[in-house]
């Protein structure tokens, strides 16, 4: 699981998928209270306000939706604080999903303008 940092309108369908997916098992793994420290340490997790405010960013982008990321943010920010990410950690972010998207075909994602942004980089 991780949070890309990148605005969605430069990414792939394939990838707005997966990370729309993964708000929503971060929200499980929130409800389990299960520790998110590791995700924290390695710059893959913001906390609970970024990821209402993720998830609706992804799905303007998804054709269809219909599993909204419904909860109180506040009820989770003693054990689940927010953290801002750091320059360095947002240009690693995109660097690697710069390599993770080589494949990316603008007739399979005609919305979507992921190879776009690598002068951004």
């Amino acid at each position: 699981m991780r949070q890309w940092l990148l605005d969605p309108i430069f990414m792939c369908g394939k990838h707005i998928r997966a990370e729309h997916l993964e708000t929503h098992m971060f929200l499980s793994a929130m409800d389990e209270g299960r520790s998110l420290q590791g995700f924290y340490d390695h710059g893959l997790y913001f906390g609970p306000r970024y990821l209402i405010t993720r998830h609706d960013l992804l799905v303007m982008e998804l054709d269809t939706h219909n599993t909204p990321l419904d909860f109180d943010p506040d009820k989770y920010t003693d054990r689940y604080p927010d953290v801002v990410a750091s320059d360095e950690v947002v240009k690693a972010s995109n660097s690697m999903l710069l390599t993770r998207c080589q494949g990316w075909d603008a007739i399979k994602h005609p919305h979507s303008r992921c190879n776009d942004w690598r002068e951004n980089v």
